[in-house]
């Protein structure tokens, strides 16, 4: 099987770990796939919720992208704590860890508590953060807590915090 076809499986399968692939909207996809290229180019042997964290700031023009970025995150420094963060270097596809299927599977669950009916790249900023997940621990490490970035993204949607 070519790596495309399987870089594809593993960006669909991380899809249907939001329960609801359907329902996610074109920048949610494309976070997710970025996060997937972000894990290879890393040479990480899984894709994890630090690699989400950075395909949302890849996509960048999303939900989550403008909370991270109002909130002073900047690309360069995520992805260079994230690329140093990995330990092991493995040249394969990665495979999915459970700290981002718990990210993934927060996000319908989520949601649906905000009486929304697709899932946006906020939706998975709020899975990160919902999850305790590695990549809270990143945002926390560059000055960003957790509890910020859910009241920022339920304000901006109009959501009671």
């Amino acid at each position: 099987m070519a790596w495309f076809d399987r870089k594809a499986k593993l960006v669909n399968k991380s899809l249907a770990l939001t329960g609801q692939p359907e329902r996610t909207t074109d920048r949610t996809r494309k976070s997710i796939e970025l996060a997937v290229l972000a894990a290879c180019e890393f040479a990480s042997p899984v894709v994890d919720s630090r690699h989400l964290l950075c395909g949302l700031m890849r996509e960048g023009n999303g939900v989550a992208f403008h909370i991270l970025d109002r909130l002073g995150l900047k690309r360069e420094q995520l992805e260079q704590i994230v690329a140093v963060a990995i330990h092991t270097r493995d040249a394969s596809l990665p495979r999915l860890d459970d700290d981002l299927t718990a990210a993934l599977h927060e996000c319908w669950n989520l949601a649906t508590s905000l009486h929304h009916n697709y899932i946006g790249t906020e939706h998975l900023l709020l899975g990160i953060v919902g999850a305790q997940t590695r990549a809270l621990e990143v945002l926390r490490q560059l000055g960003v807590e957790g509890n910020v970035v859910d009241s920022e993204i339920r304000q901006l949607l109009g959501a009671p915090t």
